[in-house]
Order: structure tokens, then sequence, then C-alpha cells
């Protein structure tokens, strides 16, 4: 493997940017769901179809076999507890496989008895088992095991044809050596059921480093192997931030003589190891938690901010010439350009390879404008990007185009801040890092927050910096 030297690489990260061709649609579209969301919810159907069987047992019983319920509640509350013991019995026995494929019969007949036998050793330590009748769980039983196998047989079939490929297929880009990288593309393919569309990038040649940063940048993969000989380990952490701005999964696929390196691990084959080298807490549901809650409250906040909304309108109507709304090219998730809407507070509209930055006592702020950005008003109509699903309500400011550029060339932590969708607010903005980012100080220390809230993400965080938000917009005076 030729020796890579990424310092004397002509691939900077505003070149790359500048130079990726962006594609309308994806060659290779993402995903909508990754195997592990697939793998949950069917272990989520499976406990949900135990606690049905004991319902629908119920219903026979009392129904065809004429059996009388000397309490319905609790016969109720029992299938309550059967769906919750399956649903753990299941998930480990599962563990952190990544197998589409559910279980054959035989394993869903064992975890089911598993599953009844902690229910009656449960019923007996509760003196609750004289209560239930037999017939009705011998029923439960049966149709647990015919509806589980009915649903797997579904799985397997859609499996099979490769229905659900379009669905979950992963897309890999494996990046390093091209022997090792050829061995670990056989081994993912095998162990996904050739559920996952995988790229390769030799590093015997230079060029293909801009053609990873190129197609990441074009949203072409969502996580990245390096496959290195043990030689070339020293190159791991220039690897990592050569590529770290791009929101993709990070790992290394080492031999296992390599183990003292060793975070998380995956097993790929008997010869190769996979390290996750991702520090932050995302996992797959993270963005579906994160979009839910934009939804839901942007579309609350949007009905509070309308009045206000309107009331600036006129306002801005009455002081000065020109739009109500202006709209600013920024670059959003993944360095995608984005429109962003916000109320006009200045009598220019710059939006072009050169921004000058507002400052204290700026003359081009109106009247109206002053008091619309302290009070950062004029961000409301940003709302708009959120359920457009181009923001989110909380993540890392969206800053202009040139301004991005520049500042991506000169701190090393700046292109990392669009690993995730822009936000309204963002701790950055809750500790005072707000306003004029002239001084290169405070940009460095807002892009080191924007990264630290990336690497700690997680709903609580993003519900504390909302309700923190109202305090410092209107008891700190950054904003200009």
């Amino acid at each position: 493997m030729a020796n890579i030297d990424f310092l004397d690489s002509p691939y900077s990260v505003k070149s790359v940017i500048v130079n990726a061709k962006r594609q309308s649609q994806d060659s290779h579209p993402r995903a909508r769901f990754t195997r592990r969301q697939v793998i949950d919810v069917s272990i989520l159907l499976d406990a949900l179809i135990v606690f049905a069987s004991f319902a629908l047992a119920m219903v026979v019983y009392v129904e065809i076999a004429g059996g009388g319920l000397r309490d319905g509640a609790s016969y109720t509350l029992v299938g309550v507890f059967a769906g919750l013991a399956h649903y753990v019995v299941t998930r480990t026995d599962r563990g952190s496989s990544q197998q589409l494929k559910p279980s054959t019969l035989w394993q869903v007949l064992r975890l089911l008895m598993i599953t009844f036998a902690a229910i009656i050793v449960m019923g007996y330590a509760l003196k609750q088992a004289e209560m239930h009748s037999r017939l009705w769980l011998g029923l439960s039983f049966a149709i647990a095991w015919t509806m589980i196998a009915i649903k797997n047989r579904i799985l397997n079939v859609l499996i099979d044809r490769g229905l659900l490929r379009e669905f979950v297929a992963e897309r890999i880009a494996l990046f390093g050596d091209g022997s090792i990288a050829g061995l670990l593309k056989t081994s993912l393919q095998r162990e996904s059921d050739d559920m996952c569309r995988i790229s390769i990038y030799d590093a015997e040649h230079q060029a293909e480093l801009g053609r990873l940063l190129a197609d990441g940048l074009n949203n072409e993969f969502d996580r990245v192997i390096f496959c290195l000989p043990s030689g070339q380990l020293v190159k791991l952490k220039e690897l990592v931030s050569a590529i770290n701005f791009l929101p993709a999964r990070f790992d290394v696929c080492l031999a296992q003589t390599e183990l003292q390196l060793l975070r998380s691990v995956q097993l790929t084959s008997p010869g190769q190891i996979l390290i996750s080298l991702d520090d932050g807490p995302q996992n797959d549901w993270s963005e579906l938690f994160k979009r839910v809650m934009d939804l839901s409250l942007g579309c609350m906040l949007l009905l509070l901010a309308a009045p206000v909304m309107m009331l600036a309108a006129i306002a801005i109507k009455l002081d000065s010439s020109g739009p109500i709304f202006f709209r600013q090219r920024r670059h959003g998730w993944n360095h995608s350009v984005i429109s962003v809407w916000k109320l006009r507070s200045m009598t220019v509209q710059e939006d072009g390879e050169s921004i000058k930055q507002a400052v204290e006592n700026d003359t081009r702020i109106t009247r109206v404008g002053r008091f619309l950005r302290r009070t950062s008003i004029d961000e409301l109509p940003q709302l708009f990007n959120v359920l457009s699903g181009e923001m989110s309500l909380v993540g890392p400011r969206p800053h202009a185009v040139a301004h991005n550029l520049h500042y991506s060339e000169l701190i090393a932590s700046y292109p990392i801040r669009h690993k995730v969708k822009p936000g309204i607010t963002g701790w950055a903005q809750v500790n005072g890092l707000r306003g004029n980012s002239e001084n290169i100080a405070k940009m460095v220390a807002r892009a080191e927050a924007d990264v630290w809230y990336i690497k700690h993400w997680s709903i609580l965080l993003d519900l504390r910096i909302l309700l923190m938000t109202p305090f410092i917009v209107f008891f700190q005076k950054n904003a200009v």
C-alpha cells in the first residue's frame, strides 16, 4: 500500500465543498430504514403478537369453548406481562446481531417456551396460577407461535425476493488497502444477506481521497470503513480528520492482532474486526425522534409566533421600503445549500461571494430591524425551514455560504458542525456565543460548542436548550 500523506493532499475542505457536484437525485438513494431499525420493529411486533394472542385466546375460550373468566382484568394483565417478557427474551437472544433474517420455527418455539415458562413461574410465585385456565394458556401459546411464524415467513419472502433492499440497504464506503477492502466487502455482503451497497476507494491512488470526499458531499454513502494494514495505523487519526466533517459513521477494519485499540467490536469474519470510531450518542432512532420533536413543537411554535410575525411584518413595511422577508443562502446538513428565511432587518439583502457582517451601530440596520435582531424575532420565519426538513429547532446556527467557506479553512473543527441539521437555536447560543463572528477566537469557541453538542446530543439536551433560549434572548445583548 502506498504511503498516504494527507498533509500534502491538494484536497482542502473549502475546495472539496466548492467543487463537489451535488446531484438532484442520489445514484444510490439513502435507505429509508436501517437493518437495526427493521430488527427492532420485528422484535417489538413479536411482543405485540404475544399480547394479542392472549387476548384472542380469551375470546376463543369464552365464545367457542364456553369457558368462564373469574377475573377478566387479570387475564389482560397476564397478556401484558407476557408481551413484555417475550420482548426481553427475544432482545437478549438477538444481542448485537445485525442478521436481518428472522428466527426459524424451532427458534421461535424455544423463545416462546422460555416466555411462557417465566409467566407460569411468576403465576405460582404470586399464587395466581389457579385463577387462570390452562386451556386459555395453551391456546395463547398456539396462536402466538402460529402468528409469529406467519410474520417471519412474510419477512423471509420479502428478503429473498429483494423487496426490502431499497428500504434497508446500507451504503458503505471502504477506503484503504484494496485487498483488505475486497475481503471485507465479501464478509459484509454475506452477513447482511446482501443488504448493502459497497464502494471501494483504493488508497493506492491519491485521487481516491478526493473522490471519497466528493461522493460524501453528494450523499453517496452512510458509513466509511478504513481498511488499513498494521503499518498504516499511524495514519488513522489523519484519515479521520480528513473526512470527519462528513455526516457518516466511521469504523476501522483491523486484524485480530490489533485488539489493544478496541472500543466496540463487530465481528465480520474469523480474521477481521470492525472497531467503531464514533463517539457520539446517536443511534438508528435518533434522527426519527428529533424529526418528530421538530414537527410537533415546530407546529406549536409557529401558531404562537404567527401574531408576532404579523405585527413585525406591518412594522417593517411602515419603517422602510423593501420586502418583508429576506432569504439568504446558507450551508445546511452535509454542506448542502439551503435558503434560510428571515424577517428583513437591514436596508440591504446581501447574498453574494462577500458579505459584510453586522456590527454595533451598523447604519444598514433599520430602526425596527434593530429591535427584531436583539429579540431574535427576525429568526422566527425559520420555523418554515424546520417544518420543511432543512433545519431543526436545535442545532448549530447556519452561516452564510461565504462565511462558511472562509471559516472552514481557518478552524479545523468548523466543518464538523454540518454533520447535523442547523438549528434556530443551539448550545453555542445559549452559552452566550452569538452575534458578530468576525472575531476568530469567538468563532473557535462557537465551533467547539457546536461540536460538543453533536457528541452529547439527546432529546433532553434539546429540550434544555429550548427552555434556556428565551432567557438568553431577553437577558443577553450579544446580537447586533
